[in-house]
């Protein structure tokens, strides 16, 4: 049996559901929404360890396809906001430990997912596999930013700013999450800039066009992207004006791509690239980046990618 690991009301997870059973392979589609209404058993004894769901027989998976993290509410607390996201934690905690202690193929393992989340450790590395760069200051302190700013201001550069991590705010209500998204900086002076406080400001690349990539495995998958120059973030933008087509990507691209995703030992990850003048610029990477959107619009077979993946 396949896990499909998710939230409720996640059209990728829901697709990866039908074609497997299309495919006649056993699935269950397991949302950590309703994860505190399952009666759940661990039990570490003289290093033997049992686990089960009173739902579920744990030892019939044979692979989770893992969509993202997200923190279980506890229900009917009646407490401070900081004990309650406590428990939530321990809660998912205890879930995602149950999980981990069996031996199974992930895609992905949520471990290598969260550490490949980190924007220096993925600028590092992209550069390692021959990406360029935009040139990036991450800081707390305020004279070195509004340096940074001010000197690529000068060269008549524009400057962005995005999240050092994970761009993804959890709320109680999960119609409430929100993505942060990429967005344009104007900085007047010092006091602009937050005392003490993460912030990351990258040059932006005006480039010809943008590409998502997605590696499944051992296969490389691209589109081209093309919407209005006055979204930074075409996420943000009316999905009618954004056009998707499949794109070759040249093969250090697309040898680059896989490396990066194999440096982070996941199978599966969503690379964002800018290109410009032939020139491949590294913006982004997501473990668990969504792609729906991309296969129903560029014709990219991702969700067979991935079936074939998880039944390997």
């Amino acid at each position: 049996m396949i896990l499909v690991y998710s939230k409720k009301d996640d059209p990728s997870s829901e697709r990866i559901c039908q074609k497997l059973s299309c495919r006649g392979i056993g699935n269950k589609a397991l949302f950590i929404d309703d994860y505190p209404f399952f009666s759940s058993n661990f039990s570490m004894i003289d290093n033997r360890i049992t686990s089960n769901f009173s739902r579920m027989n744990l030892s019939n998976v044979s692979a989770i396809y893992f969509r993202l993290l997200i923190f279980s509410s506890v229900p009917g607390l009646k407490m401070p906001n900081m004990y309650r996201d406590f428990l939530s934690r321990e809660l998912t905690s205890l879930f995602m430990g149950q999980l981990m202690t069996l031996n199974l193929k992930w895609v992905n393992n949520p471990f290598y997912a969260h550490m490949a989340g980190y924007k220096l450790a993925q600028l590092e590395q992209a550069r390692k596999f021959g990406f360029s760069i935009p040139d990036t200051c991450i800081s707390t302190d305020q004279d070195s930013l509004f340096d940074f700013y001010q000197k690529k201001r000068k060269k008549g550069s524009e400057l962005i700013t995005k999240a050092i991590h994970l761009g993804y705010v959890q709320s109680d209500n999960s119609d409430e999450d929100e993505a942060i998204f990429t967005q344009g900086v104007v900085i007047d002076s010092i006091d602009d800039i937050p005392p003490n406080q993460p912030l990351l400001l990258q040059e932006k690349i005006k480039a010809d066009y943008e590409i998502r990539c997605f590696v499944i495995g051992d296969k490389v998958l691209a589109a081209k992207i093309e919407f209005p120059d006055s979204y930074v973030d075409y996420r943000e933008a009316d999905i009618s004006l954004i056009k998707a087509t499949p794109i070759i990507l040249p093969q250090f691209a697309s040898q680059a791509c896989f490396h990066l995703t194999e440096r982070f030992n996941l199978e599966y990850s969503a690379i964002d690239i800018l290109c410009r003048n032939g020139e491949y610029f590294f913006i982004d990477f997501n473990s668990t980046g969504d792609w729906i959107w991309y296969e129903d619009n560029a014709r990219l077979p991702i969700s067979d990618a991935i079936v074939k993946l998880l039944a390997k």
